[in-house]
């Protein structure tokens, strides 16, 4: 899981390559690192997740390419861990993504957007143990041995 510090919608949160513009964020943002690779709109890039919420997410991309507004960008995190979404908006080495569906499950939990899911185990009582029988006396006998 990957780890970060929480910030919410109501705390300042600088926008955009250079933090102009007015935060519009509706979710809790995560720091991330996670690596994916980004299909934009076609050809592969990789790219590291600066922060990373269920709606959205900001990303750097290698290569320092500059991405434009509007742009549909495909994310692989690995086999069957995929993620669509439009550029709100972009850098010489950043963008911000804005999902096409918020992100829940398995790579929620991975992205460290929501919590892991527990399984609870019962407790299952220890079945009673039966008090001691007396060995009958003629097996006693038998094991005790000639005297």
């Amino acid at each position: 899981m990957i780890s970060g510090a929480h910030q919410t919608s109501e705390e300042p949160v600088p926008t955009g390559p250079q933090g102009e513009g007015r935060d519009r964020r509706r979710s809790d943002r995560i720091a991330s690192g996670a690596s994916a690779i980004a299909r934009i709109p076609a050809s592969p890039h990789r790219v590291t997740l600066i922060d990373v919420s269920r709606t959205g997410c900001q990303v750097r991309i290698a290569g320092g390419i500059a991405v434009p507004i509007g742009s549909t960008v495909h994310l692989e995190f690995g086999p069957g861990r995929r993620l669509t979404g439009m550029v709100m908006w972009s850098g010489p080495r950043t963008a911000g993504i804005r999902f096409s569906q918020s992100i829940s499950g398995p790579l929620a939990s991975a992205l460290g957007v929501e919590p892991a899911a527990t399984v609870e185990i019962e407790d299952i009582p220890e079945p009673p143990i039966a008090p001691a029988r007396k060995l009958p006396h003629w097996l006693r006998r038998i094991l005790r041995g000639p005297t």
